[in-house]
């Protein structure tokens, strides 16, 4: 009997060891579980916070380099304090904001255009150490670019390639390069580049749709037409000298004659952002809203020309019809540049085909033209300036030898039979006015232009992520 109980307790000794091995072995494996997903955790934590820096750095990144390419845009297109040639324009931009480029120490500098030096950090709102950097260099800086590793016979190949001269500070070839560093936390950076350079337009471009009908004639070293979004060539006695493209879809007349490419689908064209105000320093007079002509002084109202609205009538050619609108309703006008605190309407005929009147009319307001004026640009190559809606309907006439540039932020509307020589751009922004509601040419328009108003202009060449 003691053997048995003996055997027995041995035997309980025996499974209880045994269960407690197991209960180890489960402890130890449990163990290495969780040590496991403690270290998964902390891998995937460390993972989940690289990407969100360096998704906060290309954010950054990527918000400096919209933000300065924009900034860059309209300071070259539409400033004239840079130089009035492309070449001095960038190089003014890479001389930096004391504009000498032999003083190093500002060179590619934006602090002008309200960004920070590029030693500094543009901080976007309130993430803490979360910004961008961003400066301007010539496509050929290879020290400033990183590329300096390619060595000199590559280097030297690209210089040759791209129509660059060497000079960092010097620019050849219209082209230049906008970069923005984004910071993110933990020290993390991404570089980001864009390319501008210079792009020629053709004789009309429209950011919205552009619908042409009748018997059009677009002609010209220039003489093409190109819309941002939809294009529609209705009439078979459309005639286009070069390209008729869109950037959306384009729907052409198998009669039109077109001299060059056509179709949709292609890049779009910049229009860059009309704004009547920038163009008030080449006006001559002003049309004001309490009904007088005053002269232009630096950039504000001069001394009155007139002492009444009749008496501005009688000596300008102007009538004032209250709310800001102004009208030239007989056949006789005074010449020069005229701004508008308001609206112009042209149902008069002024001028003739032998004898043109000098004038520019930049309006705050609409321009519509319903008589048979001839005129020629007052201001070198600048001719209609609207921040509303165009509207042509009467038979303008300009000569082909002056050409000048109409700008329209709203839409435009040719009927009649003006003979236009120039360039159209229209904006096509929100449609306040309701002068004009969508892009239209009919009648019989001859619109010529060689590309003697109006310089070619900046836009995006190319964009890349540098590291």
């Amino acid at each position: 009997m003691d053997t048995f109980s003996s055997r027995c307790r041995e035997r309980s000794r025996n499974e209880e060891g045994m269960a407690l091995i197991g209960v180890i072995l489960l402890l130890i494996l449990a163990s290495g579980v969780c040590a496991a997903l403690a270290v998964s955790g902390q891998t995937e934590t460390k993972t989940a916070y690289n990407l969100d820096t360096s998704a906060q750095a290309d954010a950054a990144a990527q918000a400096g380099l919209a933000a300065a390419v924009q900034a860059v845009l309209t300071q070259v297109n539409l400033s004239t304090s840079l130089g009035s040639t492309a070449a001095q324009a960038i190089d003014g931009l890479l001389a930096g904001p004391d504009n000498n480029a032999a003083s190093t120490a500002d060179n590619g500098f934006l602090t002008a255009l309200g960004f920070q030096a590029p030693t500094v950090t543009n901080l976007l709102g309130t993430l803490t150490d979360v910004g961008y950097r961003v400066e301007v260099m010539d496509d050929d800086n290879w020290s400033a670019r990183g590329m300096s590793s390619l060595g000199v016979a590559t280097l030297t190949a690209v210089q040759t390639r791209i129509s660059e001269n060497g000079s960092s500070t010097g620019d050849n070839n219209g082209k230049f390069v906008v970069r923005s560093t984004g910071l993110g936390r933990n020290n993390t950076t991404v570089t980001v580049e864009a390319t501008l350079g210079l792009v020629t337009l053709p004789a009309i471009v429209t950011n919205g749709d552009l619908l042409i009908s009748g018997n059009i004639t677009v002609t010209g070293q220039n003489g093409g037409v190109h819309t941002n979004s939809n294009l529609t060539i209705s009439g078979a006695a459309a005639d286009i000298a070069k390209d008729a493209t869109a950037t959306g879809t384009a729907t052409i007349h198998p009669g039109a004659n077109i001299g060059g490419s056509e179709g949709g689908g292609f890049a779009t064209k910049p229009v860059p952002h009309v704004e009547a105000a920038n163009h008030f320093t080449q006006a001559d007079y002003i049309l004001n809203t309490d009904g007088l002509i005053y002269a232009r002084s630096g950039s504000g109202l001069g001394a009155v020309q007139c002492a009444s609205s009749a008496a501005c009538e009688a000596a300008f050619g102007w009538t004032y019809g209250g709310g800001g609108n102004w009208g030239i309703h007989s056949n006789s006008v005074h010449a020069g540049s005229y701004y508008l605190y308001g609206s112009a309407t042209v149902s008069g005929s002024p001028g003739s085909s032998a004898s043109p009147v000098s004038m520019t009319i930049i309006a705050e307001g609409s321009i519509e033209i319903t008589g048979n004026p001839d005129f020629q640009p007052d201001a070198p190559e600048l001719f209609l300036v609207t921040n509303g809606d165009l509207r042509i309907a009467g038979n303008l006439g300009t000569p082909i030898a002056i050409e000048g540039e109409v700008l329209v932020r709203e839409q435009v509307s040719i009927h009649g039979t003006p003979d236009i020589a120039g360039r159209i751009l229209v904006e096509d922004a929100s449609n306040l006015s309701s002068v004009v509601t969508a892009n239209e040419i009919a009648g019989n328009p001859t619109i010529t232009y060689n590309g003697i108003a109006g310089s070619d202009t900046f836009a995006l060449a190319g964009w890349r992520v540098v590291k």
